[in-house]
Formats: structure tokens, sequence, C-alpha cells
């Protein structure tokens, strides 16, 4: 049957046809968008379950680098806390040697002052019994070994440790360094298997007067075990998360540590329980296979129900430790169960989005096109007598066009569709992509898009063309970034206008597009990309203000370093930080290094939201505008309060006993030339007291070195008791101290000082059930002095003089003092 074409029978062909394109677009997409949320849904949940791994996959590896860090840096102070050891040891020693051969030179022999130091060694013992005292002579000859008296007398220079090392020859040539310096490794019978030999490190010092290397050393093991010890008790103390901790294991399969059932501990695989004997079993082989993550199933203490755990073991060296940092399962199960619920119940309300705006558009479509049917009847006959004028317009335009775009930079082309193939395109992809319009012109479309953006432009073409065929005709016009290969081998991105050109039917048969070259604003873009992720993954804490000092953002490192959030410092000034610690003199001037030079840098004391105060390492930098005015300020910090507190300790450590808490001799000098640089300026006297104590030794080796330890306490609490605000007690070692008295105003003044002293020494002191009674024997000596009675110009000479001044007070009877400038007249001072 042959249809009659006229001005009645086009509008009702066109409304049949219309609803039927209708209602077949309307289904086509509303399956096409069903099946499209099922396959989004399933990809959904595979990367839900892919991210859930991955946080714990990293929360473990995190835990596991932490802990192998706090092993390296425990095992790296092993030889620093041996070497510190053994050498107070031997420093000890020496001032002891020191002190009895000046006591006994004068009444004694040689052999007999020999004699007497090394019996005054040979029974001290240290380091849990296994240190000890040897002497050697620096010919090779062993004078004193406790450990085996039977050589003492005999040679040893050739005696050699299981790696041919010269023992006694490494000895003699450490004695030789300056002291401080003397270490020697070498390698010798451990205590508990006579049989082998372990790696010991010795630090020995020179004693002159009798051509003698004195020393003492240890077995490097045992300082490891003692850190073994350690790094157990911090571990089994370590938790994370809801369940997780870490276990080790050692090279036997042993279980060293296991937090979560410490019956196991001690105990091998094989001697466990089934459950944790396979657990634990697949963990040790997994360890000799690489280590790395695995799945595993486990149980508590006192219950058969099992469940599963991921752990990711690594093995640590050179202690050999296999190292299990572990979690239960359940805790990531949780979140994604959450997160899965959440997805399904929106995935839910998407369907039912999708249905209804389905139904709407075919409700609208075929509305529409009975309205459009009904309105072209009318029109139709006047589009035919249009017609013609409209085709004389639009070659006009078109040749308007042509010209627009043939002048134009941005590269303008027209293809046919569905064949995607070019009708036209602009002299302007010459010095975009390189090739003339002859040449594009003679391959598909396809072949000037990358394959990743036609990807992209085919799924986006589509969509729009569907959104046109439904009746929406604002999806004519759309934008796409696109990736062109150009001829020299780079890639051009563009952000493309595109415009479906519909035929008389409004089905699209051209598409135009205006392709604009995109190359700057994509590198901006990624260089916004990239300074906003330094930004918010920076370790250090990041502030922005304006030039007045308002807050305008933070990132996530300066919440978790002072606690403030983001929202609480938007908007206020940076005092809210202020701790108090730093002078308003200390601000003016960094305000005003930042205002001339543009950036500050050092240490402020700010305080946390909870009050802390912490110290930080501050870095600010002025931002400028073109105009080099200052519209921004920029500031960089790292929390450095650990830091601060270690350097604290360190210093205590070097400048104080550790027995007494008294300033040591490093501090003392310190104090020496302070108090001697205001005396000077002051005019007036110091006076610097060597003290001994008398009758030590004896309750050293009467009541034991504990006791002599406490004692020395209570001696040096009461002789400060017995100074004056101002003046200084240190201890220089062993048994002997050093007073410094100032703002003299003459010899006569210390007096009352020095009978305080003698007095406080000489009190009675309760040890336990033993009362002991000791004395002081004191030397004094003043700064300044006249040229005449040969001024002491430094610290050093002035501890010699009071030392020499003590030694006259011992030889005349003890629990005295003297002056050392009575020294020739021998004018000494009994206790009143």
């Amino acid at each position: 049957m042959r249809l009659n074409i006229n001005e009645k029978t086009v509008p009702r062909l066109h409304l049949i046809g219309t609803l039927i394109t209708i209602l077949l677009l309307t289904t086509l997409l509303g399956g096409y968008l069903s099946w499209q949320a099922a396959q989004d849904y399933r990809a959904s949940i595979t990367r839900i379950k892919a991210a859930a791994t991955a946080e714990q996959q990293n929360r473990l590896q995190n835990e596991m680098d932490s802990a192998i860090s706090y092993i390296d840096f425990t095992r790296s102070r092993t030889e620093a806390m041996l070497r510190h050891g053994i050498r107070e040891q031997v420093d000890n020693a020496i001032q002891m040697v020191e002190a009895i051969y000046r006591q006994a030179s004068a009444e004694h022999s040689e052999q007999e002052i020999k004699r007497l130091i090394v019996e005054a060694l040979r029974d001290i013992r240290f380091f849990d019994d296994r240190g000890y005292f040897f002497i050697d002579d620096m010919d090779g000859q062993f004078i004193l070994l406790p450990t085996a008296p039977q050589v003492e007398g005999t040679m040893g220079i050739d005696n050699r440790d299981d790696t041919g090392h010269y023992i006694m020859r490494g000895l003699i040539e450490a004695a030789r360094l300056p002291a401080g310096e003397g270490f020697s490794n070498y390698r010798w019978y451990r205590p508990d298997n006579p049989t082998e030999m372990a790696d010991k490190l010795a630090y020995v010092r020179y004693f002159e007067p009798f051509d003698w290397l004195i020393g003492t050393g240890d077995y490097t093991y045992e300082w490891d075990q003692l850190l073994k010890q350690e790094a157990l008790a911090r571990f089994r103390s370590f938790r994370f998360a809801e369940s997780g901790y870490i276990g080790l294991i050692d090279e036997m399969g042993y279980s060293l540590l296991s937090p979560n059932d410490p019956t196991l501990e001690g105990r091998h695989f094989s001697d466990m329980p089934p459950i944790e004997r396979e657990a634990i079993k697949s963990l040790y082989e997994h360890a000799h296979t690489g280590g790395g993550f695995i799945q595993y199933e486990f149980s508590d203490p006192g219950s058969d129900t099992t469940y599963l755990k991921t752990a990711l073991v690594n093995t640590t060296t050179p202690w050999g430790w296999i190292m299990v940092v572990t979690m239960k399962d359940d805790e990531m199960k949780a979140s994604l169960n959450r997160e899965l619920a959440e997805h399904q119940a929106s995935l839910g309300k998407q369907v039912w989005t999708l249905t209804g705006a389905v139904t709407i558009a075919l409700i609208i479509g075929v509305a529409a096109s009975l309205l459009f049917s009904f309105w072209s009847r009318n029109l139709f006959a006047r589009y035919h007598a249009d017609n013609r004028a409209f085709s004389r317009a639009l070659q006009k335009s078109q040749e308007r066009y042509r010209l627009i775009a043939n002048n134009s930079n941005d590269i303008i082309w027209l293809i046919d569709l569905p064949e995607k193939t070019f009708s036209y395109i602009s002299p302007s992809v010459m010095r975009l992509l390189g090739y003339s319009p002859d040449q594009v012109l003679m391959h598909p479309f396809d072949n000037s898009l990358t394959p990743e953006s036609l990807i992209r432009f085919e799924h986006q073409l589509q969509q729009e063309i569907a959104r046109v065929r439904s009746g929406d005709m604002a999806a004519c016009n759309f934008s796409i970034e696109l990736y062109h290969p150009c001829k020299d081998g780079k890639v051009l991105p563009t952000e493309a206008v595109l415009t479906l050109l519909l035929d008389e039917n409004n089905q699209p048969r051209q598409l135009l597009g205006v392709s604009r070259d995109i190359t700057e604003r994509k590198r901006t873009e990624g260089q916004l990309h990239l300074a906003a992720s330094v930004f918010t993954h920076a370790r250090e804490g990041i502030m922005i203000t304006t030039a007045d000092g308002e807050i305008l953002d933070v990132n996530e490192t300066f919440t978790r370093i002072t606690g403030f959030t983001r929202d609480e410092v938007l908007g206020q000034n940076p005092r809210l930080l202020n701790s108090g610690r730093q002078s308003q003199e200390y601000y003016r001037h960094l305000w005003q290094s930042l205002i001339k030079t543009g950036h500050w840098s050092g240490e402020v004391w700010n305080r946390r939201k909870d009050g802390e105060v912490y110290a930080e390492m501050l870095t600010i930098s002025a931002v400028k505008d073109a105009q080099g005015n200052t519209t921004h300020f920029v500031s960089l910090f790292s929390d450095i309060t650990d830091l601060k507190r270690h350097e604290q300790q360190l210093r205590h450590i070097a400048h104080y006993d550790a027995l007494t808490h008294l300033p040591n001799r490093i501090l003392l000098a310190d104090r020496m030339h302070q108090a001697m640089a205001h005396t000077i300026r002051q005019g007036q006297l110091l006076a610097v007291v060597y003290l001994d104590l008398d009758g030590f030794k004896a309750v050293n080796d009467t009541h034991g070195h504990q006791a002599g330890d406490t004692l020395l306490i209570k001696v040096a609490g009461r002789m400060k008791e017995a100074l004056r605000e101002g003046d200084t007690l240190a201890r220089l070692g062993g048994d002997e101290f050093v007073a410094v008295l100032v703002d003299l105003d003459s010899q006569e003044t210390c007096i009352p000082i020095l009978d305080r002293l003698l007095k406080s020494a000489s009190r009675p002191i309760r040890l336990d059930s033993a009362r002991v009674e000791v004395s002081a024997s004191i030397g004094v000596t003043f700064y300044p002095k006249s040229t005449s009675e040969g001024l002491a110009t430094d610290a050093d000479q002035l501890l010699r003089e009071a030392d020499q001044a003590m030694y006259q007070a011992k030889m005349s009877g003890k629990s005295r003092y003297c002056f050392f400038d009575q020294i020739v007249s021998d004018n000494t001072t009994d206790i009143a």
C-alpha cells in the first residue's frame, strides 16, 4: 500500500513514529540503566571489599614498620651503653689506684704499693658479678687476673682468641691511646660455657707510675640480651585497634611473646593445642618462605570457638625474631557490612528514582509528541513557504561560519553520523596537530583521538544521542575533554564544545565540534592538585593566615599536633597557641626578621588544646603579590617535644654524677670558670675546697659496695646542706668531692663553712643494722692571688693546689683542713 504524503498525513505519521520511538527508547534506556546500576553495584561491592582489605593491610604494615624501627633503635644503643659502663668502671678504678698511690707512696715501698693496689682491685665485681678489673704491664705480663690467678706473673703477649687476634697486644695498643679512647675488641671464653668464646669489649687506661694498663670488659651478648628483654616488655604492653597486638617467634619455632595467650610463651608450636599449633606453625613456615600477609584461624584462651585473623609476618636481623603483627578480621568485616548496607539502601533509592524518571520521561515524551503533532499540522504549510528563504539564509550563514572557521585559532570540525567521517576541519588543525586538513579528512574521526579518549567520547556521545531521541533537546549541546595524537608524537589535550545537528526528523545526522587547546590549563590544574595534595598529606603542620594574622586554613597534621580542629581555628589568631614561655621581646624580633627577610625559622614553645606545652620547629614564610605586598603567611612546623626532652636527659647525664646527683667534673669546670669571672668582677675571693673521705675504703670492704654507695649519698647530702646558697658541691669520683665557695670577703670568711663540712662528714651514719663513721680531709686554695704568691690562672691549677693541700691534711692526721698557702709552714687546723 502506497502512503499518501501531504500536509495532513505527515503529522499523523510523525506522531505514530515518535510514540513508537519514545516507547522503544524508554524501554531500552530503562533496561540499559538497570543493567548499568547492577554492574555498578557489583563493582562497588568489589571496591569496598578491596578498600577494607587494603586498609587492614596498611594498618598492619604501619605497625610492623614502627616495631622494626624500635628494634633497630634499641640495638643501636648496645655498644654505646657497654662503652659507657666499662669506661666509668675503669675511671673509678684509676681514681682509686691514684689515691692509694698518693697516700702510700710516702710510707711504703714500690712493691708494697703494687700489692696494695692489686688486692684493692682483686675482689671488686660489677655487671651482675661478670665484671672484674685486670692489670697487665706494658710488656705483656699478667699482674692481676681475678678469674685465673694462677697465670699472674706470667707473660701473655702471644695470647690469641679463636679468630687469631692477639689479645694482649690489642690491649697494650689501646692503653697508649688518650684517656677515653682505649677500647679493644676481642673474643674470650663465656662464663656459662668455658669451652666457647664470645665477643667482648674492653676498656683500658695507662697507669704511668708502674707502666701498667688497668682495665675491664664485658660480653656484648649480655648487653644485647638486656635490650631484648626491654623490647619484649614494650611489645607485651603494645596494642592497636581493638584486637591488634605483636607476637614473637624464635628461629626454632618457640613462642617468645603471645599477649593474647601468655601460656603459649616458651613452648614450641608442636607442643601447643591443635588450633594454636596449626596457627603458629603456619606463621612460622610463612616467615621462612619470605613472610608477608597471611590469614589464619585462632581462638581465645579457654575457648574452642575460632575466628579469622590476618597477620603481617617478617623476620628481623640479627636477633632472628619472627615478628607477627596481627588483628581480627571481624574488625574490618563490621565496617564492611555497614558500608555494604548503606550502599544497598542507596541503590534501592536509585532504582526507584530511575523508574520514576523513565516513567515521567515517557509521559512527557508522549505528551510532547501529541502537542507537537497538533502544532506542526498548522505550521507544516508555512514550512514549505519559508523553506526556500531559509535555504538562502542558511547558505549565507554557512559562508560566514566558514570564514570564521578558516581564521580561528581553535579546531572547528564537522563529522557525519553515524559513520563518524569528517565533512570539514578547519586549517588550524595544521598548527595544533601538525596534520594538514586534507590528511585529516582522508581518515575516520576515530583516528584523531587516543584510545582512552575515544572510549570516553563514544560513551558520552551515545548518552547525549539517547537523550535527544527521548525528547531532551538540551542534550544537543555538551562539552567533553578530548586528547589528540599529534604528528610529532605528543598528545594534545583539548576542550571540545559539541553540538548535535539534527535532520528534519530530529535525528542526529552530524556533530559540530570546536576544540580548544587546554595544555596550559591542564598544567595549572596539575600544579594546583599537587599543591593541595602536599598540603593535605604533609607530615608537618601547616597554617595559612592573612597578612593580619587571621587563620585561613590548616592541614590534618596541624590538628594532630595542636588538638584544635580546623573549624575551631578558622578566623582565629595564632596567639591562641601561645604558651607564655617566650617573652614579648622574642616575638618582636621574630616579626622584625619576618618583615625584613620574608621568612623566619626557629624553635617555639606553644600550648595544645588540652593545655600541654610542647616544642615545635617553626618556619614562617611571607607570600607576596606581584607588587611585592605581603598577602599571606605560611607556617610549617613539626613537634620536637620528645627531642627536647631527650636533650634535657642527655644534658643531665653529661653534667651530673649518677650516684649522688651532684655536678660532675664537667659541670664543675663550667661553674668554676663562671665563679672565677664573677669573683674578678666583684673584687672578692673564691675558695676551692677539695674533700676526701677518711675511712671510706674500710666501710666499702666491710659492708659492701651498696653500703658504700649509701654512705656517699648521705654524706653528700649533709655536705650540700652545710654550704650556702650559691656555693657548688661536686663529686669527682670515688670518695672525692670539690666545693666552690663564692663571694668571700677574706680567707677567714670560709672557716665556719669548712667547720660545718668537717662536722657533717664526721657525724655517724646508720647503714641497716650497722653504725659507721668516717671523716674528711680538706684542702683549700683561694682565687685570685697576688703575683708574688704564684697566681693560679686556670681552674685545673686551682684543683691541683686544693688536692695538694688535702693530701697535706691527710698526712697531718686527717679530719682537718689545710690551706695551700700554708703548706710551707705546715699550718693545719684541727676540728674545734
